[in-house]
């Protein structure tokens, strides 16, 4: 799958955020971050959702910015569907990478709630 790096590099500049900490956010050093937006190094596909997260925005925003494909409203049952285009392991991995997310709110969620009734049980002592 072919990706826009020039577009990596604007969604980074449009997030204010520096190389480094990119670099920090997909696991790898500064200098290769920094080849893969001046094009020297490819990006795989398993970078997609950490870039996501790392910028706060979707998948499928991601995707669009770093391919030119229009994945408004894609519905996976249409046989002209962009989707379809797809690799089956990046599907895959996409599926398994929201699970993954879900795993990590539910983890917060479950940490919020123990910090409340920490919270809870130090304001009935006061």
């Amino acid at each position: 799958m072919n990706f826009n790096n020039d577009n990596l590099r604007r969604l980074r500049i449009q997030a204010s955020f520096s190389q480094e900490y990119m670099a920090e956010m997909l696991n790898m050093e500064h200098s290769s971050y920094n080849r893969l937006e001046n094009g020297k190094q490819k990006l795989k596909v398993e970078e997609i959702p950490k870039i996501a997260r790392a910028l706060s925005i979707t998948y499928e925003e991601v995707l669009r910015e770093l391919t030119g494909w229009p994945l408004n409203n894609v519905n996976p049952f249409n046989q002209n569907s962009v989707s379809n285009k797809l690799d089956k392991d990046f599907l895959i991995l996409l599926l398994n990478e929201k699970d993954n997310l879900i795993k990590e709110k539910s983890k917060m969620v479950e940490l919020l709630e123990e910090k409340i009734e920490m919270l809870e049980k130090q304001n009935e002592v006061e």
